[in-house]
C-alpha cells in the first residue's frame, strides 16, 4: 500500500509539518507502507528529511494556487497508485478539498484552526481541547473520522524511548529555548536579552536550526556575552535527550509543545505566529504551561518575572510536568497509524 504525504517547508512556516509526516511515514514503514512525499517547498533542502525511506519524493511549486496544488495530487496519486493521501499544509480549502473528493480520493486532514467546511474521510486536531462539537457545522459529510487530542500527537521515535530514563529535579539548573524550524521571528535573542539580566546560575542551551535566517545573530549575541553561559546546538540530532537535560523550556507555539510535554519539561510558551494563539491556551488550560502570549506584545520585565516564577515553584512545575506526561506519551504516531490503516481496510472491504 502507497501513503501519499502532502506538506509543506519553508523558513516562514518552519519543518514541523514536514517532520511530522516524517515520524507518521516511519510508523506506517513498520506497518509495511510505502510513503511517497510530495512538498511545496521554499528555503530547504526537504529531501534531506525523507530520502531514507520513501519511494518517491516530489517538489511542487511554491506559486501553485490551492486548486492546481490539488490537482497535483491527483495526478501523483494516478502515478504512483495511491491509497490514502496525508494533508499537511494550510491550503486545504473548500475548492482544494471539493477537488480530491470528485476525483475520489481518501484522504486525512491537519486542522487546527476548526473554521473551514470540511470533506475529508479523516480530521486530525491534536489539541488538548479539541472535541467533536466543535466541528458539526463544518461537516459537509456524514462519515467523517475525527481523530482529536495529544493521544494522536505525532513525534519521532526517540522521544519515547527518552522517556524511560526520565527524573524531576527540584532545582532548576538548565533552560531550554528553542523556537522550531524556520525563522524564530527574534523570540531567541529576546529572550537571552532578558535572561541575561534576570536569570543569575542557570545554563541556557539554544537549539537553533541553520535554516533560521536569524541565526548568525544568535551566534553574536552569545560572542558578545561571554559572561552569560549559554550553549547553541544547530540542527540538533537528539532534541528528546536535550529536553531531558532540561528543567525548564521556552518555546513558541507549535510542535514543540508537544515534544516538551511528552519529556516532562515545564514550559513557558510564546507565540511567534497567529496561528499559534488558540492551541497555545488549550495548553494552558491543561496545566501544561505558562502561556506568555504573542512576541510583539511580551515585554523582558514580564517575561523575566514569569520565568523566575516557575523555578521557584517546584509544585507548580511538577505539577506541569505530569499533566504534560499524561497527555502526550509520545505513541502517537503509531496509535494514528493504526487506526488510518483500519479504517481504510474496512472501507476497502466494503467497496468490495
Amino acid at each position: 500500500m502507497k501513503i501519499l504525504f502532502r506538506c509543506d517547508a519553508s523558513p516562514m512556516q518552519g519543518m514541523g509539518h514536514i517532520r511530522r509526516c516524517r515520524a507518521l511515514a516511519i510508523a506506517l514503514k513498520e506497518r509495511h507502507c510505502k510513503a511517497v512525499f510530495a512538498c511545496r517547498n521554499s528555503g530547504f533542502n526537504w529531501f534531506e528529511e525523507v530520502k531514507d525511506f520513501a519511494v518517491a519524493a516530489e517538489s511542487l511549486e511554491w506559486k501553485l494556487k490551492p486548486y492546481e496544488d490539488a490537482m497535483e495530487v491527483v495526478r501523483l496519486c494516478r502515478k504512483y497508485d495511491i491509497s490514502m493521501v496525508i494533508v499537511d499544509h494550510y491550503r486545504g480549502n473548500a475548492c482544494y478539498q471539493k477537488a480530491l473528493l470528485e476525483n475520489g480520493l481518501r484522504w486525512a486532514q491537519f486542522d487546527g484552526a476548526v473554521n473551514s467546511p470540511l470533506w475529508a474521510n479523516w480530521v486530525i486536531n491534536t489539541s488538548p481541547q479539541a472535541c467533536e462539537s466543535e466541528y458539526k457545522s463544518r461537516c459537509r459529510r456524514n462519515d467523517i473520522h475525527f481523530l482529536l487530542g495529544p493521544q494522536y500527537a505525532i513525534l519521532r521515535p526517540e522521544f519515547a524511548k527518552c522517556r524511560r530514563r526520565l527524573f524531576f529535579r527540584k532545582t532548576v539548573g538548565k533552560i531550554l529555548l528553542t523556537f522550531g524550524g524556520g525563522d524564530d521571528r527574534g523570540a531567541t535573542i529576546f529572550c537571552l536579552n532578558a535572561l541575561s539580566s534576570n536569570i543569575i546560575g542557570c545554563e541556557v542551551v539554544v537549539c537553533a536550526s541553520s535554516y533560521n535566517p536569524r541565526v548568525a545573530g544568535i551566534r553574536s549575541w552569545v560572542k558578545r556575552h561571554v559572561s552569560v553561559p549559554v550553549t547553541i546546538l544547530e540542527d540538533c540530532g537528539n532534541l528528546a535527550k536535550v529536553m531531558a537535560d532540561s528543567d525548564i523550556a521556552v518555546t513558541a507555539g507549535g510542535t514543540t509543545v508537544f515534544e516538551t510535554s511528552a519529556m516532562g519539561v515545564p514550559g513557558l510558551v510564546i507565540q511567534i505566529a497567529k496561528n499559534q494563539a488558540v492551541i497555545s491556551k488549550s495548553w494552558e488550560d491543561a496545566g501544561v504551561v505558562f502561556n506568555l502570549g504573542s512576541l510583539k506584545g511580551l515585554t523582558q520585565a514580564r517575561f523575566g518575572s514569569s520565568i523566575k516564577k516557575i523555578i521557584c515553584d517546584v509544585k507548580r512545575r511538577k505539577q506541569m510536568r505530569l499533566a504534560g506526561m499524561n497527555l502526550v506519551d509520545g505513541l502517537g504516531a503509531g496509535r494514528l497509524a493504526d487506526v488510518l490503516l483500519g479504517d481504510l481496510d474496512k472501507a476497502c472491504y466494503k467497496r468490495s
